[in-house]
C-alpha cells in the first residue's frame, strides 16, 4: 500500500509590515510554516488584493499588496491556503492594520542600561508599534543598527552606544 503526498495545512505567524495606508501598494513578508511555492494562496481581505506573492521558503512568503482607497480602517486577519489534497488554511486574526496609526507609547526598556562602545539588543515594550512606520530614536550617540516590530506591543532593536554618548538617564522619542 502506497502513502499519499499531501500538501500540510499553513500557519501565518508574522506579517511585516503589519499595516499601511488606504490606496498604498507595498511588499508584505509573512512568516509561518507549510508554504509551497505554486500552491499557497496569500488572503488579506476583499478590500486587501494581493497582487503578486513568491514563497521565498517554507516559512515564508512575500506578497505585494494593493489597499483600496475604499478600505476601511480596521484590522484584516490574513490567511494563507493550501489547497487539497489535505492541505487548509492558517489565519493570524486582527494581523494586518489598514488606518492612521496612533502614537506609540513606550512602557519599559530592557535592558535599562549599557556602556559606551556596547552593541547589544533592546526589548522595548508599550503600545501601538507597528512595521513600517514605528522609528525607534533613543537619542545622540546611541546608533539604532536595525529594529523589528515584534507585535503591537514589543519592538526589539539592536542598538551602538558611541564613545560621544552623554551618560545619564534618557527619553526615548518616535
Amino acid at each position: 500500500m502506497h502513502s499519499p503526498v499531501v500538501n500540510p495545512s499553513p500557519t501565518v505567524t508574522s506579517i511585516t509590515p503589519n499595516n499601511g495606508r488606504k490606496g498604498q501598494v507595498l511588499d508584505v513578508v509573512l512568516g509561518g510554516t507549510g508554504f509551497i511555492s505554486g500552491t499557497s494562496l496569500p488572503y488579506f481581505g476583499g478590500s486587501i488584493v494581493p497582487l503578486s506573492w513568491t514563497v521565498n521558503n517554507p516559512t515564508q512568503m512575500t506578497v505585494t499588496i494593493s489597499i483600496s482607497g475604499n478600505a476601511r480602517d480596521s484590522a484584516y486577519s490574513v490567511s494563507v491556503t493550501n489547497g487539497p489534497p489535505v492541505g487548509g488554511t492558517g489565519t493570524f486574526p486582527g494581523g494586518f492594520t489598514v488606518g492612521l496609526t496612533p502614537a506609540p507609547k513606550v512602557l519599559s526598556l530592557l535592558p535599562t542600561s549599557g556602556a559606551r562602545l556596547q552593541t547589544l539588543n533592546v526589548v522595548v515594550r508599550g503600545l501601538n508599534f507597528y512595521g513600517g512606520v514605528s522609528v525607534l530614536n533613543l537619542g545622540a550617540g546611541i546608533k539604532i543598527n536595525a529594529s523589528t516590530v515584534d507585535s503591537v506591543n514589543q519592538l526589539t532593536a539592536g542598538i551602538t552606544i558611541l564613545a560621544a554618548a552623554a551618560t545619564g538617564p534618557r527619553m526615548s522619542s518616535w
